[in-house]
């Protein structure tokens, strides 16, 4: 009966996904952030407050981030980091590093809505498995991105008293979904 049952835990080994919205801890005490084949959203992607104005966190890419979208013109999208939001609709206000990897380099980028406007400035390119300290601030009237040393500024909007930010997640596309499972390791400081 033992046995049984142990040969059938190991044959549904293969069939298991990352299905839980609970994070994926690693040795280093980074979280992997697992976007699945076909989806633009990332496995872990629970609704969090923020209770600061800034974000400082270290991510680190594996070889899984590097793609090819079915549409060449759609190479060029750029996907979403890790960033917040500014009430609940982030295409409202928000920001956030934003990633695609085109042209042969993995690239970062600051990605911004200002009043529904988005705003999107490449700020480098970086090596897979670098471990990258990152920090997004909202000033008064902009967002200031950083990747390692270098820095970049996006317009905001003006922030009121009663604002509430949203922690945003990994997410893949424009208008495609991931073409295989991409996993991202982000450590929040």
């Amino acid at each position: 009966m033992v046995v049984l049952f142990l040969l059938f835990c190991n044959s549904c080994k293969k069939d298991i996904q990352p299905i839980l919205n609970e994070p994926v801890v690693i040795a280093d005490g980074m979280i992997a952030y697992i976007i699945p084949a076909g989806s633009h959203y990332s496995v872990q992607s629970a609704i969090k407050e923020l209770g600061d104005s800034s974000i400082f966190f270290e991510v680190k890419f594996d070889s899984s981030a590097i793609y090819k979208n079915t549409d060449a013109l759609n190479q060029y999208d750029v996907n979403k980091l890790y960033g917040f939001a500014e009430g609940f609709n982030p295409h409202n206000n928000s920001a956030r590093l934003g990633w695609s990897y085109n042209d042969d380099k993995l690239r970062l980028y600051a990605y911004a809505y200002k009043d529904k406007i988005r705003t999107i400035e490449e700020i480098s390119t970086v090596t897979v498995g670098e471990i990258l300290k990152c920090t997004i601030k909202a000033n008064a009237n902009y967002y200031q991105f950083s990747v390692n040393e270098k820095q970049i500024s996006l317009a905001r909007s003006q922030p009121t008293s009663a604002i509430k930010r949203y922690q945003l997640y990994p997410y893949f596309g424009g208008l495609e979904t991931a073409p295989h499972l991409i996993t991202i390791k982000i450590k929040d400081l």
